[in-house]
């Protein structure tokens, strides 16, 4: 059996959660991985009732036998890191050079496995090519493009696909049957989404269908847009409680260039929102596909340094804006 396991797709769609289901079932003793079958003696189902002792440590990371690295707190700027750095990784060393709690395996979850930065991919590398008996290694990646090459070619990578839009609908009904979120709405936040639960519910939590149509009226403006919607927009999210607003304002941006290049490059997405298909057609023949990919990335850099240094949220938006048309009107 693979020691190393890479679990890939689009975030929010439950690859954390699968990586908790696969050590919680390898902790309890369910999962053996003997005779180089990891799903030998599996159930059919990957839950344990809420109630079993080992699924209640491997929920609140407490189980002697399993380590999650992740981002952690600076201590000398009290912030969330960026990156995964080499301590953390590091960390995961301990784990494998003591014993197991129970004389079982041992499980490593890296959540996500494209957070780390060099050091912390190399460290990790070291485990995963000479691993100690029993023991293994699960990577979540969102991007796994972004994983160093010599690590992600060490790993069995399983690739988890989009639901689809009804799937999306059911888990927001589910999670929001005390709101008044329409069958209607809940299609359209699965369709934005792209067959993202974890997604869906967070656009659902920030009106994020408002949010979309409002950010699409500015852009059909292109090269010109309209300044007082641009203003005003940015104002909403430079509120104090708007934080996790303009993180979603960012990710839709993104999105819908992504969507357009995607588009450009003869690859539609399955998944696209309504009013995007005429945006696309009206601005992909002002640039080249090359100079629509060198707009996203620098949008997508200006918003990183913006989030990560925690700049005026209302002058970040207004400074995008500013880049798209200047990039469009040359």
């Amino acid at each position: 059996m693979p020691n190393a396991w890479l679990i890939s797709g689009p975030q929010g769609i439950g690859k954390a959660s699968l990586a908790y289901s696969f050590a919680t079932l390898i902790l309890k003793g369910i999962l053996k991985g003997e005779g180089g079958d990891l799903f030998g003696d599996a159930p059919m189902g990957l839950e344990l009732a809420a109630d079993d002792p080992v699924a209640s440590l491997v929920t609140n990371a407490t189980h002697p036998d399993l380590m999650v690295v992740q981002r952690t707190v600076n201590e000398k700027t009290k912030r969330m890191r960026e990156e995964i750095v080499v301590d953390d990784a590091r960390r995961a060393s301990g784990l494998f050079a003591r014993t197991s709690s129970a004389g079982g395996w041992r499980v490593v979850i890296v959540d996500a496995a494209d957070e780390l930065n060099t050091n912390a991919a190399n460290a990790l590398l070291k485990l995963v090519e000479e691993p100690p008996e029993k023991a293994v290694v699960l990577l979540v990646a969102h991007r796994p493009g972004r994983v160093l090459v010599t690590l992600r070619s060490r790993c069995r990578h399983l690739r988890l696909g989009p639901l689809s839009a009804d799937q999306v609908a059911k888990v927001l009904a589910a999670h929001h049957a005390d709101t008044d979120t329409t069958p209607q709405q809940a299609a359209a936040l699965a369709t934005l989404a792209e067959g993202s639960p974890g997604r869906a519910l967070r656009l659902a939590a920030v009106d994020g269908l408002t949010l979309h149509s409002d950010l699409l009226k500015i852009l059909s403006g292109l090269p010109d847009m309209d300044i007082p919607a641009q203003h005003k927009l940015a104002d909403r999210m430079a509120r104090g409680g708007n934080t996790e607003s303009f993180r979603v304002f960012g990710e839709l941006l993104s999105g819908c260039l992504t969507r357009m290049i995607q588009t450009g490059a003869g690859y539609p997405p399955a998944m696209a929102p309504p009013g995007e298909a005429d945006l696309a057609a009206r601005l992909l023949p002002r640039r080249n596909l090359d100079q629509w990919v060198a707009v996203w990335e620098n949008l997508t850099e200006a918003l990183a340094i913006g989030q990560g240094l925690n700049l005026d949220r209302k002058q970040v938006v207004l400074n995008l804006f500013s880049t798209l048309q200047e990039a469009i009107a040359r």
